[in-house]
């Protein structure tokens, strides 16, 4: 094995991704007519980022609806963006 196979089997793979020509995997999915289902199980990281993020989405959209007018809402979402304890530029 020389170097110029190790270089080949090296960019194999990113001249298959690069490539316009439809891969193994999703030819085999137009012929075969029930395909595998996919798993419906989240990823943990997935599950915890909601367990967290949504009942704080929640609250900040409750908050954001009890707002009078334009104005309020805008100044609204203003104040619960990040905060910088400085300028950032």
């Amino acid at each position: 094995m020389g170097f110029s196979d190790t270089i080949l089997r090296m960019f194999a793979p990113v001249a298959e991704v690069l490539s316009f020509l439809p891969r193994e995997s999703s030819v085999r999915s137009t012929i075969d007519p029930h395909p595998p289902a996919p798993s419906t199980r989240k990823h943990w990281l997935e599950r915890l980022h909601r367990w967290y993020r949504e009942p704080r989405q929640r609250v900040l959209d409750a908050y954001l609806a009890d707002s009078k007018n334009i104005a309020e809402l805008e100044a609204r979402v203003r104040d619960s963006g990040p905060r910088f304890p400085s300028r950032y530029y």
